[in-house]
């Protein structure tokens, strides 16, 4: 499964999710844009500029951020959203941070198995 798969919910969520390991390390990179970009390529950016927008406005906090990653409850579509998070992290360089935020979320979906 990759993102394109993911329902407009379950994209909310990423997207969501994405904004808390971009802020992370309180630095939006270059690297960081184009993953997003690349992510915005897979989805189709038609779609993709309309989940983006309902993430802006419907997920405004971190706590509805961690709520949004709570709803996703299909195991594929929480293993794409992981891979997805990671490959973003990564393509500058996953710091402590970054790094915390994978690890919460993780555990997140390992208590709600």
């Amino acid at each position: 499964m990759t993102l394109t798969d993911l329902t407009d919910d379950e994209l909310v969520a990423f997207i969501s999710l994405a904004r808390l390991v971009i802020r992370a390390d309180l630095e939006f990179s270059e690297d960081e844009e184009d993953a997003l970009e690349a992510f915005g390529e897979q989805v189709g950016f038609p779609r993709w500029k309309v989940v983006v927008a309902r993430a802006m406005t419907e997920v405004t906090s971190r706590d509805a951020s961690m709520e949004s990653a709570r709803a996703v409850s299909r195991p594929d579509a929480r293993k794409a959203i992981q891979d997805g998070l990671k490959s973003l992290a990564a393509s500058d360089q996953i710091v402590p941070a970054e790094q915390a935020v994978l690890d919460q979320i993780a555990k997140l979906w390992r208590q709600s198995s």
